[in-house]
């Protein structure tokens, strides 16, 4: 999993060294430090599922997020290295109220879902949208590289 802001780069938790007890707390952040291991994204396993947040979603899979672009920076960074694709699903979870009708602008670099799950139901996204592949370096800007480290060695090695 991402840490926040991608600020500390990614934590493995494996399953097999939680306490199913644990379970709980090691979902929540300060429990995901405490029981996840920092890793280089390139010795992540390959990714089949990201779970995303969202604001609003609508049933073209479109989204919006909290506009920091995190999610799509994390995305990127995967699909960069090869450890998503187009074959990883992306879902994302909402209230019943925040499943909308209206379209949702979109940028070149925004990432769609293809599962969406409210209280209610789950709704699978057909035909699944096309998302962005690798890190689109033209909306990173100096800010970013200084606030990730990690996108600033991923930019000095690709």
């Amino acid at each position: 999993m991402p840490t926040p802001r991608i600020k500390n780069g990614f934590l493995l938790l494996d399953p097999a060294l939680i306490p199913k007890s644990a379970y709980q707390r090691a979902a929540t952040i300060a429990g995901a430090f405490d029981f996840g291991s920092s890793v280089d994204p390139r010795d992540l396993p390959a990714v089949d599922l990201v779970v995303i947040g969202s604001v609003a979603v609508n049933r073209l899979g479109h989204r919006l997020g909290k506009s920091h672009g995190y999610a799509e920076l994390e995305w990127g960074i995967l699909t960069e290295l090869g450890k998503a694709g187009p074959s990883t699903a992306v879902a994302t979870t909402v209230h019943d109220l925040q499943f909308i009708d209206e379209e949702i602008p979109r940028e070149p670099f925004d990432l769609p879902v293809d599962i969406i799950a409210t209280p209610s139901r789950i709704v699978e996204v057909s035909p699944r949208p096309p998302k962005p592949r690798g890190i689109l370096w033209e909306y990173v800007d100096e800010g970013l590289l200084a606030e990730v480290p990690l996108l600033k060695s991923l930019k000095r090695n690709i």
